[in-house]
């Protein structure tokens, strides 16, 4: 039986940044410090120069703004910002973890959720409600701050959960000892995987962060009922790689399909998380044969996304 590999692709930037100073933030991102852009409501980790603090993981919500005697400020930046009211000052706090590996560059990691609110800007000489186009970031531990660090809003998103993510306990692909399992389950809730394989027609279930496009719960706050989203904007492509096998040049032997989501919406109970239904489609009879976890042979490119991939085999 052919078995095909569902490789789930987005774009990303890799900075070469380091911390300079106490309290400095020297990168964002969901595994490591890639610093991509944001949107509204996006949970991103906070790299920053070890602080001398407890690890502690929130309990409820709404989320706490300090953790730790750790807070994280916030203030909307950009020329085209006229009117902050009602913006938060502080960030919603997930996690303080601090890791201190040979392995790796010693640092804290603070999770923290980018704030769903508007400011009111100015656009051909009228004042609308919108999001910020920049926000500026500063960690404080007991009281002292450190230097400011800016993030683009409405950037570089979605961004497709894997078990590396730090968003929920994970520690990066170099701590975790292993390869990055994509967080994509059955209708069921049991995770595909290579030895429980997606099947051409199901409809399986992926997790993601940094979607936009309809109504956003309050910061901080877990949805308590249905909140469907829009489709999503622009264009999705599944593309199964063809024979000849993955170690030849494959960029035109491809089938590439078009893709519109069953459903996408909200997780209740879960902040600022989503969920993305998709159904797998036909595999050409030339697919490579998915051998083992690390088989390349499909893909499913999100539009605008960090550029980082996962992989699922798909059986007919």
């Amino acid at each position: 039986m052919n078995k095909a590999c569902l490789a789930i692709v987005l774009f990303a930037v890799l900075p070469g940044l380091m911390a300079q100073n106490a309290n400095a933030i020297f990168g964002s991102g969901y595994t490591g410090p890639y610093v991509p852009g944001v949107v509204p409501g996006d949970v991103i980790t906070l790299f920053v120069e070890p602080l001398n603090v407890p690890d502690a993981v929130a309990s409820q919500t709404p989320l706490p703004t300090s953790l730790s005697g750790v807070s994280v400020a916030i203030r909307a930046a950009g020329s085209n910002v006229v009117d902050m009211t009602g913006y938060p000052t502080s960030v919603p706090i997930f996690r303080v973890h601090s890791v201190n590996n040979s392995s790796i560059i010693p640092n804290t990691a603070i999770t923290v959720q980018i704030p769903t609110d508007m400011v009111s800007v100015s656009s051909e000489g009228k004042v609308l409600s919108g999001y910020p186009p920049y926000v500026v970031l500063n960690v404080h531990t007991n009281g002292v701050s450190g230097p400011d660090f800016a993030v683009q809003v409405n950037g570089e998103a979605p961004h497709l959960l894997n078990s590396c993510d730090t968003i929920f306990g994970g520690v990066g692909p170099i701590l975790s000892g292993s390869g990055c399992n994509p967080v994509i389950t059955h209708a069921d809730g049991t995770a595909v995987s290579y030895t429980s394989r997606a099947k051409v027609g199901e409809t399986v279930v992926m997790y993601a962060l940094g979607l936009v496009g309809g109504p956003l719960p309050p910061t901080g706050l877990a949805p308590t009922g249905p909140l469907p989203l829009p489709p999503i904007e622009g264009q999705t492509y599944f593309t199964y790689i063809l024979d000849p096998p993955p170690q030849s040049s494959l960029e035109s032997l491809t089938a590439r399909y078009l893709l519109s989501p069953v459903y996408v919406g909200a997780v209740q109970g879960y902040v600022g998380l989503f969920q993305i239904n998709i159904t797998i489609p036909a595999m050409p009879a030339q697919t490579h044969v998915c051998q083992n976890t690390a088989d390349a042979n499909a893909t499913l490119q999100e539009p605008g996304a960090p550029n980082e991939s996962s992989r699922i085999c798909v059986t007919p």
